[in-house]
């Protein structure tokens, strides 16, 4: 009696799980495009009535290497508005330095409504070798964290979440009104924070607006009041080119803070990037073996090795790598091993790197297709081993593309168009802005609005 009451229950059970999350797909489908479109609504122009153009990648497109009015999508802008097409165009960069494919088409689906483009270019790939953000659905694992991957997929485990969140949140909302009577310790703390932030927010401003003496000065002015604010002038000067007086102030920070081992690991590969930029190779590997004291640092770290395991420093890969991994194990144990282990997994495994970022441009494709929105895509301009699969599925699905590691190639001074780092200087971006406005023009894409 028992086992025909669990042969009937059972899958009743089963079933009534398939049919319930097979009715919240298809309820949410139908939410998103019949009564609350959000990111995927169909673009329309402005309310200003400007024309669009959002600009998505890593740190080429952000501008690393160069201060931001010389970034790409800035020298589009200018170009395009000069020259007298009808329309005052507006020119997003949304670059985001070290994002991988999947942080980059997250970053375009969250802006579309926002911003209501008309043409979108993607400059993305690169980074997918060694950031691996969003792809645990793509690398080698254990048979049961691939299972933990499908159940988080599950609707009804989503809805399951968010109930979880909303009955913690009442619960947390009701002891909080009980204890406000209760005076707050950390208040100095949450306005130091506020503060912080705020600074942060118009350095981030005066960076946009070509200001990068107002953005030096504030973060000056911030050097005695926050902890955090030798780091952040190491990355900003860092990223706008200035080497020398980065490494400068990095010293100084790790001399600020020299107790704070998770804030100085950070510290430490901002010293990777500026000496590896310098071509200081072995001060670069030295301080890669501090950098990995945070854990979240062992991505940032791999392509680093791979870069000043060079003839010209004459540093050898394997045992490099070997040494560090013997680092990592001695912090981090099995955890920090494990990220390696994937990193180069993916390194030695061509056909799954394809197989990602391909997969990743036909979201592009598609979710541009929804929104009536024209796509562009571009290699990189150097050679990358991404440019093959951004070619491949600009044909395949007939894109627009934008060759620019062709373009640099046949470049006769093409060296003086990148920074010490490997990122385009000024004149760099130039290059690629002009290469997009030809485009633009050749497309006839602005006459069509006429």
């Amino acid at each position: 009696m028992f086992r025909k009451i669990l042969f009937i229950t059972i899958p009743s059970i089963l079933v009534f799980f398939i049919v319930l999350e097979v009715c919240l797909r298809i309820s949410g489908y139908l939410y998103k495009q019949y009564r609350n479109p959000g990111v995927y609504a169909r673009t329309t122009e402005s309310s200003d009535g400007a024309f669009s153009v959002l600009c998505l990648g890593d740190s080429f497109t952000y501008g690393a290497g160069a201060s931001f009015e010389y970034s790409y999508p800035r020298q589009l802008e200018l170009m395009l508005n000069r020259a007298g097409i009808g329309k005052k165009v507006m020119v997003q960069n949304l670059g985001s330095p070290g994002g991988n494919s999947y942080r980059i088409l997250k970053i375009f689906t969250e802006n579309i409504n926002k911003y209501r483009p008309k043409i979108a270019i993607v400059m993305a790939g690169m980074n997918n070798s060694w950031n691996l953000e969003g792809m645990q659905r793509f690398n080698r694992l254990p048979l049961l964290n691939k299972l933990k991957i499908d159940i988080y997929d599950l609707r009804l485990y989503k809805l399951y979440k968010l109930l979880s969140i909303n009955f913690r949140k009442k619960i947390f909302m009701e002891s909080d009104a009980d204890d406000r009577r209760v005076p707050r310790t950390n208040l100095q703390n949450d306005v130091t924070a506020d503060k912080w932030k705020e600074l942060k927010e118009k350095v981030k401003f005066y960076r946009e607006t070509g200001r990068s003496d107002l953005a030096i000065q504030e973060l000056n002015s911030a050097l005695d009041k926050y902890p955090d604010g030798y780091g952040e002038m190491v990355l900003f000067l860092r990223e706008i080119g200035d080497y020398d007086l980065a490494l400068s102030y990095a010293k100084k920070a790790l001399q600020y803070l020299p107790q704070n081992l998770q804030h100085n690991a950070w510290l430490h590969l901002e010293l990777v990037y500026i000496y590896r930029a310098k071509k200081d190779w072995l001060l670069a590997r030295k301080e890669m073996d501090s950098a990995v004291q945070n854990i979240l640092t062992i991505q940032s770290i791999f392509p680093e090795i791979q870069n000043i395991c060079n003839k010209e420093s004459g540093l050898d890969y394997d045992m490099e790598m070997s040494e560090l991994r013997k680092v990592i194990s001695a912090i981090h144990g099995k955890k920090g091993t494990g990220i390696l282990d994937m990193l180069i997994y993916l390194e030695r495994n061509q056909k799954e790197k394809s197989k990602i970022l391909a997969s990743y441009l036909l979201k592009f494709i598609n979710i541009a297709r929804e929104n009536g929105i024209r796509l562009i895509l571009m290699t990189y301009p150097q050679k990358e081993s991404s440019n093959d699969i951004i070619r491949n599925s600009a044909i395949k699905y007939n894109i627009v593309l934008i060759d620019n590691e062709l373009v640099f190639r046949e470049k006769p001074n093409k060296d003086e168009l990148f920074n010490l780092d490997s990122h385009c200087n000024g004149r760099g971006y130039g290059v690629i802005a002009e290469n997009v406005y030809s485009k633009l023009l050749e497309t006839g894409v602005f006459s069509e609005t006429k």
